[in-house]
């Protein structure tokens, strides 16, 4: 089975038609290459903007998330810097974390340490929207559930402990 998620477009030129067509399933290594660490945020912020306005034009009923860089870790080049869009109340921006995102931190440090070290991350990362009164949708984030490695562990500790604090829905 190949893991896919659902992907717009790559190129502006298309958006209105692939919009007005319907979402594309692509398999993930291809999405990959758009959204992986190759991606870096000034052209993020050039093309953003243009896929929001085309999602909004097709369906103005639908939620519109946004996704950061580093497969989807690190929305941190909205801190200076907003994306410009004719609509805001139907905006949310999107995260992925998980316990391998940041494992030498857990391998290496006390859990207490460790936690407060990628809670420190996140917020710098993505949390700082909340502070700003944006949505945030962590869509991705997880462990291996047989429960056998420590550091993922102590992850999923940590991440509860902060979805309780920042009450997540």
């Amino acid at each position: 089975m190949q893991r896919v998620k659902l992907a717009c477009v790559n190129w502006v030129s298309h958006l209105d038609t692939m919009v007005a067509g319907g979402l594309n399933k692509q398999p993930l290594d291809v999405v990959s290459i758009v959204y992986g660490d190759k991606t870096h945020w000034d052209v993020l912020l050039l093309y953003m903007p243009n896929g929001a306005e085309a999602v909004h034009i097709a369906n103005p009923n639908v939620l519109v998330i946004l996704s950061g860089l580093s497969y989807d870790r690190d929305l941190s080049f909205l801190q200076n810097q907003s994306v410009n869009l004719t609509f805001t109340r139907k905006l949310v921006f999107e995260v992925h974390r998980y316990g391998f995102t940041d494992a030498k931190i857990w391998e290496y440090s006390n859990a207490n340490q460790a936690c407060v070290n990628v809670v420190d991350i996140f917020m710098r990362s993505a949390g700082f929207l909340l502070e700003q009164g944006w949505p945030l949708f962590f869509s991705e984030f997880g462990m291996d559930l047989r429960g056998t490695n420590e550091q993922l562990n102590r992850y999923m500790n940590c991440f509860f402990a902060l979805a309780a604090e920042l009450d997540f829905d």
